[in-house]
């Protein structure tokens, strides 16, 4: 087995307009008994509500990963997945998205309250004790991993695992994690190219990827790594993280 770690970003813009992950849950993953931490909300748990800026879909899990499906008023939608953490001082649940935070209020488990909701509760966001997970759409940086027809992709933010759907742009997923290419590649023109086959026993991604195909590509080389049937090391703390839907 090969695995490709890449950032969603560098992929060309053909192949970054074409993935996206979308995760729709319901079933797919075993999860346990809905309780209450010690920072007062209940996981795991979906929290649903309506607020000026349009309906809220919030699934929590224990490990400290969220789901969160904004739809505003005119039915455009915003989506993220990350990881919260309670604010020790203030007792807020915190999701971080990446770029920014969002605060939501503790109120009671069952009724969070989102940035900007009236203080009579009419805005928050409540529970009914049920994992009832959104569909997410939304690119992702992670881990890719191939082998035979059975390629998984490990989001960063999360830890989370979801089999890859060999459909759409899923050729030039595959191709943006193989090839490597001079910084300023243009598609119109034609280059040196090296194809690399690695040792036995050795990471393709560790042998030419990181090392040899880097310094190649800077050198105007464009390298094909073939994969091998060999498994690399996977990291032990993402081995027990649950598989969710399908990643497109």
């Amino acid at each position: 087995m090969t695995q490709k770690r890449f950032t969603m970003h560098a992929l060309r813009t053909a192949a970054f307009a074409a993935l996206f992950a979308q995760a729709a849950t319901p079933g797919m993953a075993q999860s346990p008994e809905p309780f209450v931490g010690a920072h007062g909300a209940l996981t795991p748990a979906t929290y649903t509500g309506t607020t000026e800026t349009g309906a809220w879909h919030l699934d929590v899990w224990p490990d400290q990963a969220f789901h969160l499906r904004r739809t505003s008023p005119d039915g455009a939608t915003e989506d993220h997945a990350g990881r919260w953490y309670a604010d020790g001082e203030t007792g807020a649940l915190v999701l971080d998205t990446g770029g920014s935070e969002i605060i939501l209020e503790v109120r009671i488990a069952e009724r969070l309250r989102p940035p900007g909701a009236p203080e009579d509760a009419s805005g928050d966001l409540v529970t009914t004790g049920q994992l009832d997970p959104t569909g997410i759409a939304m690119p992702m940086s992670g881990m890719f991993t191939y082998f035979a027809d059975a390629p998984t992709f490990v989001h960063c933010a999360t830890g989370r695992q979801y089999p890859v759907a060999q459909e759409a742009g899923y050729l030039a997923l595959e191709k943006a994690a193989l090839i490597l290419t001079p910084p300023d590649f243009d598609e119109t023109k034609t280059y040196p190219t090296i194809v690399a086959v690695h040792p036995f026993g050795n990471c393709k991604e560790q042998m030419y990827s990181a090392i040899y195909g880097k310094a190649l590509a800077e050198q105007g080389f464009c390298l094909i790594s073939t994969p091998w049937w060999l498994r690399c090391a996977r990291n032990p703390l993402l081995s027990n993280r649950p598989k969710l839907s399908q990643w497109r």
